[in-house]
């Protein structure tokens, strides 16, 4: 009787090692598979974020090289433009019509604001780094390095909006500048 019962013990230990290594083995497999799963993705991931990281760097490196061969003072293609361009001010509403009322100021509003923020930039201290050019002589520039010449806004006259802040709108004989771009002489 006592190795029958040592035996039959024996035999449910085996069992039951045999039943804890079944499911040992399932759930170390799942976990290996997740983990792996896991690490594939992680690595995906840091692939796809040195590539797109690098492909940023790339686009700021050429558009930093590009920025460096522009300059501020003097337009890229200054004298390659077939017709210059015009620009009329102020902005009219539709093509080139202009309708206002001198007995409504807030009719013709809009123009002196217009004009206003256009001759702003031609006012004394905007054109502190400009060069003070004589007037009636030509000014011939050679050399990499161009200056602009000031601009000053008498020589608009009754347009300058010095003398007359409503650009002649409130007596009915409206301001109308055109700028023409640089052109070669």
């Amino acid at each position: 009787n006592f190795w029958l019962f040592f035996f039959s013990l024996h035999r449910e230990e085996e069992e039951f090692k045999l039943i804890k290594y079944h499911y040992t083995y399932e759930w170390s497999s799942y976990i290996y598979k997740r983990l792996v799963l896991i690490s594939f993705a992680g690595l995906i991931l840091l692939f796809y974020l040195v590539f797109y990281g690098f492909l940023a760097a790339l686009f700021s490196f050429t558009m930093w090289v590009m920025l460096q061969t522009l300059n501020d003072e003097v337009p890229k293609y200054r004298d390659q433009i077939p017709s210059p361009g015009l620009m009329v001010f102020p902005k009219p509403v539709t093509a080139l019509e202009y309708t206002f009322s001198v007995s409504d100021p807030s009719s013709y509003e809009g123009y002196v604001k217009d004009l206003k923020k256009f001759l702003k930039s031609y006012s004394g201290e905007e054109q502190s780094n400009l060069k003070d050019c004589p007037d009636g002589v030509p000014f011939e520039q050679k050399g990499p390095v161009y200056t602009a010449c000031q601009f000053p806004l008498a020589l608009l006259q009754e347009c300058s909006g010095i003398g007359d802040p409503d650009f002649g709108y409130s007596k009915g004989k409206p301001c109308i500048l055109v700028k023409m771009n640089r052109v070669r002489t």
